[in-house]
């Protein structure tokens, strides 16, 4: 699995232009997916485009909980809780 690749899709879905941060998203998600995995390296091969897909997906996930923590915005338990 390819971070580059994980880093193209991860853009796309969260139209960010952030390199850096992007990066660590998408290496971040490689390696839980990776330590998660078990199957033999010829497995992951012939599954590359839906596991670069699944780490892209946990990168945005953890992306947005990023922005909405640092969000002005985000309410607390309270908050939601007297709505």
């Amino acid at each position: 699995m390819e971070i580059r690749n994980v880093l193209e899709r991860l853009k796309l879905l969260t139209n960010d232009d952030r390199e850096d941060l992007l990066l660590m998203l998408s290496g971040d998600a490689v390696q839980r997916l990776k330590t998660r995995l078990c199957c033999t390296v010829e497995e992951e091969n012939a599954h590359e485009e839906a596991l670069c897909a699944a780490a892209a997906a946990q990168a945005a996930y953890q992306f947005w909980l990023l922005e909405e923590a640092a969000s002005p915005k985000s309410l607390t338990a309270g908050e939601v809780r007297g709505i």
